[in-house]
């Protein structure tokens, strides 16, 4: 009995509003709210060094930042730095666990930063270095693949860049163009690094140098 007066209401709205509405039996659950879209983190998009050395340019300490979503794992550009890499932390100081040749980063958030630093002293001594790192008198010549440390993954068109910090004197010989054009010399430069950087034999030269 119920519904049939609920189709009859529906009869009357419907001479008066005309056919542009619906009508449901009384308790009748409407339909549910459609979910909200999930925002997927963007893909990684570059990542950027900041590496500072010790007067005595036997270490180097690096903080690394990715744009967009972080890698599944970061390792070293040679297998014989892997031995060198010391005190894989985030940002927040949370350790980076181990995995494989390299420290996970399931747990990184979108543009997250990591912090490690490298024994160069120890890479020479240790031999394992080869000729990839060697000094003459007060400078260190070593291949940028030994600290720098990156994503497993290459993604194409690879954009990266590096700043270094320098101790008072020493200066940078180094074959990567810079950004906006600035002098390769100035204080504080950002160098542009492309796939090159990471595929390539190269080499950088610290100390007081005549460039």
């Amino acid at each position: 009995m119920r519904d049939r007066r609920t189709f009859l209401r529906c009869l009357a709205l419907l001479g008066t509003v005309g056919l542009v509405g619906t009508c449901r039996t009384e308790g009748e659950p409407s339909a549910p709210p459609e979910a909200a879209p999930i925002d997927e983190p963007a893909a990684l998009r570059g990542w950027h060094y900041d590496v500072t050395l010790d007067g005595s340019l036997e270490r180097a300490d690096v903080h690394l930042c990715f744009a967009g979503r972080a890698p599944a794992r970061l390792i070293p550009g040679l297998r014989d730095a892997d031995p060198h890499g010391y005190d894989f932390r985030t940002a927040d100081g949370e350790p980076l666990p181990r995995s494989g040749l390299g420290h996970g980063l399931e747990g990184l958030g979108e543009d997250g930063c990591v912090d490690y630093w490298v024994d160069l002293d120890g890479l020479e001594r240790s031999g394992a270095g080869g000729r990839m790192v060697g000094r003459t008198g007060q400078s260190l010549m070593i291949r940028p693949s030994l600290w720098m440390w990156r994503p497993d993954v290459l993604p194409d068109g690879v954009e990266a860049t590096l700043r270094l910090s320098l101790p008072p004197g020493v200066r940078a010989s180094v074959p990567w163009p810079t950004e906006g054009g600035a002098s390769r010399d100035e204080p504080g430069a950002t160098y542009r690094l492309g796939r090159t950087a990471f595929d390539w034999l190269a080499y950088v030269v610290f100390g007081a140098l005549t460039i």
